[in-house]
């Protein structure tokens, strides 16, 4: 009897140390995930928690503390940096609660039809920009959910700011005797009206694949050799990575292209066509569409240029007024 009560006495107290110990870690583990998940801004009552803050701020946080030793300096330069990102993200979460509000919406072509926009000013096929996501620490459905909020996004400023704005032509005017250089600079450029037609290979790592894209590019440009139309042919073999309306690429000086394009170019007059040229999207067959040559010619691109460059910084200033006026009548706590 004696030794079962010590027997009972021992496990006793060895339960209570092994509860202690659960409730310690407990209470560690909760602090830890405090630390960790704590909420650092409060917007309209949906919360930003310090992981998600730190999450968007990994980019900058890897690069500008890398090379930093010092615990506190780190700490410090840590601190500042998500100092920086938090307002940012505050002004997201307040246009994405908007665009809620107003119940916007974007459809999946309207993604594809931007996705499509990026891969042809980037002159990158679809293959080569899904690895580029993937070497940064994403991935394509990813980038997809984040363009989806952005076009969401653009609809509301579009909404809000862009149908308001217009752009005079007193104001170009003004802008243009600001800047002497502009006028300096198209009185001696010729700027190349140019199409193009795109051969991307299926796999852009299997020379195979190379080769028949390259095939392709050589038969159309027999092809337009002997009399096809330029848009027969864009119909016919124009890769759906690259496509756009009428296989126009866009006005350039020569300094704006690039170097394989521009010296096959600058040989040719309006209406020629350029050898395949090697691009980063896999083979191009060129057409300068026109040659703007005259000084009233020149001086009308580069008119419309100002336009959208003026249009974007009044959008950018009107957006930010109106963002103001919605922090002002939001409820917004900063706990960071």
């Amino acid at each position: 009897m004696k030794n079962f009560r010590i027997c009972r006495t021992i496990l006793t107290r060895e339960f209570l140390i092994i509860f202690f110990i659960l409730i310690i870690v407990g209470c560690l583990n909760n602090s830890y995930a405090k630390v960790v998940d704590r909420i650092v801004a409060v917007v309209n009552g949906e919360p930003i928690t310090l992981y998600e803050l730190k999450q968007r701020a990994k980019p900058f946080l890897n690069k500008y503390l890398k090379n930093i030793k010092d615990p506190k300096e780190r700490k410090e330069k840590e601190q500042e940096i998500l100092n920086q990102i938090l307002p940012q993200m505050i002004d997201e979460v307040l246009v994405d609660q908007e665009v809620k509000r107003r119940k916007l919406k974007v459809t999946d072509q309207e993604i594809k039809s931007a996705i499509s926009q990026i891969l042809k000013r980037n002159h990158l096929t679809l293959e080569q920009f899904k690895k580029i996501l993937i070497n940064s620490g994403s991935s394509f459905e990813q980038y997809k959910k984040e363009l989806a909020k952005e076009l969401l996004r653009l609809q509301l400023i579009q909404s809000e700011v862009k149908s308001k704005i217009v752009i005079t032509d007193e104001q170009i005017d003004k802008y243009i005797k600001s800047h002497p250089n502009i006028l300096a600079k198209i009185a001696n450029k010729p700027q190349y009206v140019l199409q193009y037609i795109c051969f991307t290979p299926l796999n852009p790592k299997d020379p195979t694949s190379v080769r028949l894209a390259k095939q392709k590019a050589e038969q159309a440009l027999l092809d337009l050799k002997k009399g096809v139309s330029f848009s027969e042919i864009l119909k016919k073999y124009h890769s759906r990575d690259c496509k756009e309306d009428g296989g126009i690429l866009g006005t350039f000086t020569l300094d704006e292209m690039a170097s394989s394009i521009k010296k096959a170019v600058k040989k040719l007059k309006a209406g020629g066509i350029t050898p395949v040229i090697r691009t980063p999207l896999g083979w191009e067959i060129f057409k300068v569409k026109a040659i703007i040559n005259t000084k009233d010619q020149a001086l009308l691109v580069e008119k419309e240029k100002i336009r959208q460059l003026l249009y974007k910084k009044e959008v950018d200033k009107r957006f930010k007024r109106w963002l103001e006026e919605l922090r002002e009548k939001s409820s917004i706590r900063i706990l960071l």
